[in-house]
């Protein structure tokens, strides 16, 4: 039984993972690009090199949040449908979609991260991390072992972790006067996309059920 629950967790922590190596494919560009800003004094520059990767990281992976939470059951399938049990795919579907809400805050520490270190606070990072763990290792505990939860209570403590994590780095922010998030562009437009996304995929994917085999209809709803 304990097997069965942890591979049907590894199954969704898998693709939980997948967009982050996109992300940090921007912090990775956002490091020397707002190194040479900051070392420079061009603050305008440097605010206007932040909101840009934060807006494209929300946007990147709200819509990969949304997208795989829509589709999540006909990606198990066709990913792991072969060899894998069909009570193990669904439970696999269910830990997805609770993961889906952390792929967010997690891409956004990843960008914070690499604008903390750049600037000269990598104890902001530090601290963060260290705090997220801890919450994780203490919500792994109280819920896992609740017989209610389960296994559930594994994807809620990673997502706590991260949202903890992200909301550590943002404050951070605040050291950096020169720095300052806009909301609207960085936050409200790319999530609306994202709910966009989820009742497009979810529309797309319900319809094409009625005609076509799962498989096919999640793939029609993807592309």
């Amino acid at each position: 039984r304990a097997k069965w629950l942890f591979g049907g967790y590894t199954y969704a922590s898998t693709l939980f993972g997948l967009p982050s190596f996109f992300v940090a494919t921007i912090a990775s560009a956002l490091v020397p690009m707002l190194a040479a800003e900051s070392s420079r004094r061009r603050v305008v520059e440097a605010d206007r090199l932040v909101n840009s990767a934060m807006r494209i990281t929300v946007l990147v992976s709200s819509v990969a949040a949304f997208g795989l939470a829509a589709v999540s059951e006909g990606i198990m399938g066709i990913l792991y449908g072969s060899g894998a049990d069909g009570e193990c795919l669904a439970l696999s579907s269910e830990l997805l979609r609770c993961l889906c809400i952390g792929i967010v805050p997690l891409s956004v520490v990843t960008v914070t991260n690499a604008v903390h270190q750049t600037l000269g606070h990598p104890n902001i990072p530090v601290v963060s991390i260290a705090c997220g763990g801890a919450l994780k290792i203490i919500s792994n505990f109280v819920l896992v072992s609740n017989p209610e939860i389960n296994i559930r209570g594994a994807a809620i403590s990673t997502v706590l972790c991260y949202v903890l994590t992200a909301i550590i780095n943002i404050s951070g922010l605040k050291r950096y006067p020169y720095i300052g998030i806009e909301v609207r562009k960085v936050v409200i437009k790319p999530l609306t996309v994202g709910v966009c996304v989820y009742f497009a995929v979810s529309l797309v994917s319900l319809k094409m059920k009625e005609h076509l085999p799962m498989h096919f209809s999640t793939l029609f709803a993807v592309l």
